[in-house]
This record gives C-alpha cells, structure tokens and sequence, in this order.
C-alpha cells in the first residue's frame, strides 16, 4: 500500500492530523480536491499561462473537466489544484509520489521509456512534433545544413534535447548544445540581438506562439521537423555502424543500403498525454473517459480555441496577429509510422 498523507491542523492544538489513503482515488473523493503538477514555468503557450493572476490554458481547463467527472463519480465537486513544479522534478515527483500530487500535466510526451520509471500515461489529448526556431537573418535550409556549425538552444530534460542529442551523434558533434530551463528563456534569447544562441529546437506549439508573438515575427521564423525530411535524414551504414545500439534500433528503418535514421521514427511525434503513478488505474480509467468522450464529441477543438482567445488576450494580439496562431489548431499523427525500408 502506498501511503498519501492528508496534514490538517487540528483545531484543539497546533498537532497535525495524519491520513492515509490507499490511492490517488480514494483520496480524492474524501479530500474533494484533485492535485495536479504543472511545470513551473510562467508560460507553456496556450497549454498554460498567468490569466488575471491565475493559471489558465488547455491544459489547466482539460484538468479542470477531468475534476469534474471526478465529482460526478463521487457525488459533490471536486476542487482542481494545480500545483507548479520544476520541469525536471515532475516525472519523478509522480513516479515516488513525494509531492502528494494525483496526476501531472504539462505538455508531457508519451515515452516508453518514461513508463519505465514508474509512471503510467493516458491515452494521448494533443499531437504535435518537433521544429526548428532561428533567426531569419539566417537562410533557411535542411535541418542538418541549418544546424552545422551554430548554437542550438533547448529545454533540458524534455524530448527536444533527445532530439538534439540524436543530431549531435549523426553530426559528429558539428554544433555546440546550449540547454536552457525554460522554453520562454531560450526564445528570448534567441529575439535579442548578441544572442547566445543561433536557433533552437521546442516542441511545434511552442514555436508557433513564439513566432507570433508581438515584435517578434520580424525576427524570428520556424521551421516544422516534417516527417518527409525526417524519412530523408540518414546516415550511412558505416556511420550508423559506429554509433552504439543505433544499428540494432528497428526504429532506426535501417535501408537497402544499410543506411539509417538519425532520429528514430518513435520520437517523430510528440503526443501530449496525462502522467500518473504507474498503479492508479482508477484514476486513468476516468482520466481516459474524459479524453475519449472529448475526442469523440470533438471538443478539443473548442478547448483549443478557448485558450488561444485567452491567450491572444494576454499577449494583446490583434484579430488578425490571433489568426497566425491558426496552426495551432491543426491536428497531427500520434502514432510513429512502422519500421520501413527507406527509398
């Protein structure tokens, strides 16, 4: 049995009251409140921002409906906290359950090997992919030709440095790593002038609403990592050879030439996706109800298009600076593509 402890101050003394629960579950339906990690970063695009001095965004209002099924399975409402942390200590916090919390949600990528640690995860609520943000005073090319040489920028911990990890191998270290804390930082450095780095990889959202923020569509652009140049960047099969394990990978799609990916096809899609503690069934079950019931009505669509009216609003875009973040709508594949024989 895993214990969550509920302390209270008792209203005889300053002595603390102490109650264990079996689950995520049962302590919910007796404390009526869910508590739920997020990064604690002030700003995740239109997943999560500060909105009149509270968090808002998809992800805050996806847990939010995820409280209130909660509450009609138990009967009265459920109160739905979120409580932020760093990035780099959410997985873990969820996996040994430390910090109390019920579930995480903060643009989480759904990894295997993150399953691995003692955490399970919903069915994917968003899907989306990696890409490219420079400055457009650089001329744009192939991810590789755009890389060689510069300063790259990325979140520590997450799937983006994953991803500059696999460029660094293929490339035989043909650029300099430059990891950041936070997405907005990097971003921000990236629009000044003298900036410490040359272009970034961040999840496709996050580009996006750096792009169009104000000031900056002049400055900056970005660059999707599409699936079509992906199939396309490989590296020979005596190259591939010398990488360990990366030959033996079937997600590698090694070639009728022995030549292979350099980023797997398993990590081409980033698909957000709700963390909890690798034993509370109960929870995903309702967690991913929720999900399938959103999917099936089609309301993510409208989820999506509530936050980036909020968002737009914080960030005082015009209708028509609101309109370019129009991609963020757009839906893509969650699934990686099977191993496949490249052309």
């Amino acid at each position: 049995m895993r214990a969550f402890v509920d302390d209270k101050p008792s209203g005889w003394s300053d002595a603390v009251e102490t109650k264990a629960f079996t689950n995520a579950y049962s302590r919910i339906k007796t404390t009526k409140e869910l508590q739920f990690l997020v990064s604690d970063s002030k700003e995740q695009g239109i997943f999560k921002f500060l909105y009149d001095g509270k968090f808002s965004g998809l992800e805050i209002d996806l847990a939010t409906i995820v409280a209130e099924e909660l509450g009609s399975h138990f009967g009265g409402k459920i109160k739905p906290s979120p409580r932020p942390i760093p990035w780099t200590d959410l997985l873990a916090s969820i996996a040994d359950h430390r910090s109390n919390a019920d579930m995480g949600i903060s643009t989480i990528s759904k990894r295997h090997y993150r399953e691995e640690d003692g955490v399970s995860f919903s069915e994917p609520y968003y899907c989306t992919s990696q890409s490219l943000v420079f400055r457009l005073d650089q001329p744009e090319g192939s991810i590789i030709d755009m890389i060689r040489g510069k300063r790259v920028g990325y979140q520590a911990k997450t799937t983006s440095e994953n991803i500059v990890i696999h460029l660094e191998k293929a490339t035989n270290s043909g650029f300099r790593k430059v990891p950041y804390s936070e997405d907005a930082q990097m971003v921000d450095a990236l629009a000044r002038g003298n900036s410490p780095v040359d272009l970034i990889v961040t999840d496709t959202p996050f580009a996006i609403s750096a792009v169009y923020q104000k000031g900056r569509r002049e400055k900056i652009g970005y660059k999707k990592f599409s699936r079509g140049e992906l199939k396309r960047l490989t590296i020979s099969k005596d190259a591939c050879l010398m990488i360990p394990r990366w030959a033996d990978d079937p997600h590698r799609a090694v070639g009728s030439k022995g030549e292979c990916l350099i980023i797997p096809n398993n990590e081409w899609a980033e698909a957000y996706a709700i963390a909890v503690h690798e034993n509370e069934q109960e929870l995903l079950n309702v967690i991913n109800a929720v999900i399938a019931k959103i999917k099936k009505d089609e309301n993510m669509l409208g989820l999506v298009s509530k936050a980036v009216d909020r968002y737009a609003k914080v960030k005082g875009l015009t209708d028509q600076e609101k309109g370019q973040l129009h991609p963020l709508f757009q839906s893509e594949a969650c699934e990686h593509p099977n191993s496949e024989v490249l052309d």
